[in-house]
């Protein structure tokens, strides 16, 4: 086979495989599916899926549970754009060396933690108020199934810091 043969087998061979590219990566990009908004818009939503199929609520429980989702959301967003206000600021004066300015605001952010903390807790402490008897041991098993899922995408609590005994270090 002589050389002009060879490059037109290779140019051929090429082109083929750069059309089967562009074939493949239009065919995955126009066949995704469309991203709905309607489920990011409603993310509230899925959260109360589990208790409501799990629990069996009423119908006024239900609206119970909305109504505390949505002061719960309201009250969390407060403290947690607190805690990112912080935070900014923290960055901004570990470059300027204030060392008090920088613990003052160390001990704010603990501080707005802790108060989610506080609020979880009480949310929590609410809604399992507004369930029957027979609810409430299904309403704990859902929590603790919640908690495990939360514990195992890495969440808070299943980390600590670089050297500790729960890192295995």
């Amino acid at each position: 086979m002589d050389s002009k043969n060879k490059y037109r087998f290779l140019l051929i061979g090429f082109i083929s495989m750069l059309i089967l590219n562009i074939a493949v990566i239009g065919s995955v990009w126009y066949l995704k599916p469309p991203r709905n908004i309607t489920d990011f818009n409603n993310r509230g939503q899925r959260t109360f899926q589990p208790f409501e199929r799990e629990l069996n609520l009423s119908r006024e429980q239900m609206d119970t549970f909305k109504k505390l989702r949505d002061e719960y959301r309201t009250n969390v967003s407060d403290i947690f754009q607190n805690i990112q206000q912080s935070k900014r600021m923290l960055f901004m004066e570990l470059q300027s060396g204030n060392d008090q300015k920088v613990d003052s605001l160390v001990a704010e952010i603990g501080k707005g933690h802790e108060a989610l903390e506080r609020m979880n807790f009480n949310h929590f402490r609410a809604l399992s108020s507004n369930l029957r008897e027979d609810q409430k041991e299904a309403f704990r098993k859902t929590m603790r199934t919640m908690i495990n899922l939360e514990n195992r995408r890495g969440g808070p609590s299943s980390s600590g810091p670089p050297d500790s005994p729960r890192r295995g270090n």
